[in-house]
Order: structure tokens, then C-alpha cells, then sequence
């Protein structure tokens, strides 16, 4: 019985891993297509969409770009792959947001301690507090402040701060003597210490402009190495490799554009007059010489393989120059980030 289970459970095992074989296999070998439509009105914003899908349709992702605003959608067999991490984000921050809002509550629940302290009123609080001993009389009335007090209080002659009118003068000369010597003692340092601040600056100035030299010759020293050379052709060959099996096999639509200026519209076109080789007859460029405008509607169709894509990729990362390129500028980059 044992046995049968356990055999029972390996073919269960084994079938669902033929069928993952299977579904990753057709992802990496079958083609995807692709359609973008292009279109952008004399006077609105460029407006895209964007359709990749594979493997029967159950593969397929979509992008719209319109207003500046992009909207994607991703779905794996048929499950909206972004709307579900969505959903699982939100409700993750709901969880978050009440958790919260628990402690927040328990924080404002009162101690056991002294329960009726928070429902004692502000103005009992007040009313119970006894008036200073010494304003209360023998029989527990307030005392009456003798009037005399308060009639020697306001003499000008016994306020704080006021001084007889002949010493002001006198104080006033003794509180300047130093001042002035301070001062002058302060721009005495100032003119001993300037030759030291004018060496310190101009060293300063000599070190930064070392360091620049010094970035510039080593890069001066790995751009023109047999290793970025020889990591310039990989990313050719590999790139060239990819672009023409990516490159639209279908392109047709217009381009009207137009700078307003005949000069610059003309050297625009003489530029695109040397791609017309490869441009599709399908697609018509009409140039504007008189006016400033730019419309357009393209439509782009192709296909790709996952697989032929990924060999070149992997290719270009495991090159031996092209690794040795890239961490020579992480090290720079971290370098100057540390500094």
C-alpha cells in the first residue's frame, strides 16, 4: 500500500514536471509577436500602444501611453499578473494601516493608576489651590497691601538700571577702549594670517586640478586599451546581432515634420536619406519646408525569440573585456560617489 502511494504521488510529480518542461520550452522557443501603433497630431501629445503576446495568447502584455501617462497590463495564462500584485500591495497596506491605528488607541487608553485624574475638571483643579500664605490675614481673609508700597515702587530715581547722569559719560568711554583694541587686534591677525589662507587655497586649487588630471589620463588609458577595444567589437557584433532579428519586419504610415527653417528641414532629410536602403517602401517621409510641424502615424509589426535573445545577452555579459569594462566603471562610480 505504502509503495502504490509513493508511486502514485512520483508519476503525479513527474507529469507536473513535464508540463513546466513544456510551458518553458514553448516561452523560450516558440516566437512573440509584437504591434505598436504610432500616432502624434500637429497640435496633441504622442499617443502609443503596444501589444507583445506568445504561446497561444496565454503569454501577452500591453502598454498604452497616452496623455504622458502609461498604462501597463501583464497576463500569464490568463491571469492579470499586475492587477494581482496590486491587489496584494493594498491590502498588505491596509493590514499596515490598522495595525496602526490599534496602537494608536492603546496609547490613548488611560493608566490604572489614577483612573479619575482625566476626569477631573480644569477648573476644580484651580478653586483647590490655596492663595500664598502671607496674603492671608489672622482670621483666614486676604491681607490689604499698604498703599505706601506701591507709591515707593514707582520712583524714577530707585528703578533698576538708571545711574546718576555724571558717571554715564565715563562708563561709556571705558567700554570703548576695548573694542576698539579688539578691533584692531583682529585685523592685525587678519593680515598675519592672509599669506597662510592664500597658500591653503591655492593648494586646494593645484590638488583638485591633479585629481582631474589624474581621472582623465586613466580614462584616457582604458579607452584606448585592447580591452575596451576588444569590449567595443562584442557590443557590437552581439548588439547588431539583436537589433536585426528584433527590427520590425513590417513598417508602413507617415512622418510629416517640418523645423520651419528650409536649412534645418533640409539636412534633417539628407540624414534620413541614408537609411532609405533599409526603410520600408511602405513607410512615406514627408518633409515641410516652410512651416513647423511634426504628425505622424506608424505602424510597426515583428517577432522575437526568447531564446535567441537571451544567448546574446548572456554572450555580451560573459565576455571577458566586457566584464573587465564594466568593473572598471563601478569602481570609478563608487570612487567619486565616496568622495
Amino acid at each position: 500500500m505504502f509503495l502504490t502511494i509513493l508511486a502514485v504521488i512520483g508519476k503525479v510529480l513527474l507529469i507536473i514536471v513535464i508540463i513546466l518542461a513544456v510551458l518553458v520550452a514553448a516561452i523560450l522557443f516558440t516566437p512573440f509577436f509584437y504591434r505598436a501603433d504610432i500616432r502624434k497630431q500637429e497640435e496633441g501629445d504622442l499617443q502609443l500602444r503596444f501589444r507583445l503576446w506568445g504561446v497561444l495568447h496565454l503569454i501577452w502584455f500591453r502598454l498604452d501611453l497616452r496623455e504622458g501617462k502609461p498604462v501597463f497590463e501583464l497576463h500569464l495564462f490568463g491571469l492579470p499578473l499586475l492587477k494581482l500584485l496590486g491587489f496584494i500591495k493594498k491590502a498588505k497596506e491596509k493590514k499596515q494601516a490598522k495595525k496602526a491605528a490599534k496602537a494608536a488607541a492603546k496609547a490613548q487608553i488611560p493608566g490604572p493608576e489614577d483612573p479619575g485624574a482625566a476626569e477631573q475638571p480644569a477648573g476644580d483643579t484651580a478653586a483647590a489651590k490655596p492663595p500664598p500664605e502671607d496674603t492671608m490675614g489672622a482670621d483666614g481673609s486676604a491681607k490689604a497691601e499698604p498703599p505706601g508700597d506701591a507709591a515707593d515702587a514707582e520712583k524714577p530715581g530707585d528703578a533698576a538700571g538708571t545711574e546718576p547722569p555724571g558717571g554715564a559719560g565715563e562708563a561709556r568711554q571705558e567700554m570703548k577702549k576695548p573694542s576698539v583694541l579688539r578691533k584692531i587686534a583682529d585685523v592685525l591677525l587678519f593680515i598675519l594670517t592672509l599669506p597662510v589662507r592664500i597658500a591653503k587655497g591655492i593648494a586646494k586649487v593645484f590638488s583638485a586640478i591633479a585629481a582631474a588630471l589624474k581621472n582623465i589620463y586613466s580614462l584616457f588609458r582604458v579607452l584606448t586599451s585592447r580591452t575596451f577595444r576588444e569590449a567595443v567589437k562584442t557590443v557590437i557584433r552581439e548588439g547588431k546581432a539583436l537589433i536585426l532579428h528584433i527590427f520590425p519586419k513590417k513598417i508602413r504610415g507617415f512622418i510629416r515634420f517640418g523645423t520651419g527653417d528650409p536649412g534645418n528641414t533640409g539636412y534633417i532629410l539628407a540624414v534620413a536619406a541614408a537609411f532609405y536602403p533599409i526603410l520600408p517602401e511602405r513607410l512615406e517621409i514627408i518633409p515641410e519646408f516652410e512651416e513647423k510641424c511634426l504628425e505622424a502615424d506608424v505602424q510597426l509589426k515583428g517577432r522575437l525569440v526568447i531564446i535567441f535573445v537571451l544567448v546574446h545577452v548572456i554572450r555580451l555579459l560573459k565576455d571577458k573585456n566586457v566584464k573587465r569594462v564594466i568593473e572598471y566603471f563601478k569602481k570609478r562610480r563608487n570612487s567619486h560617489g565616496k568622495s
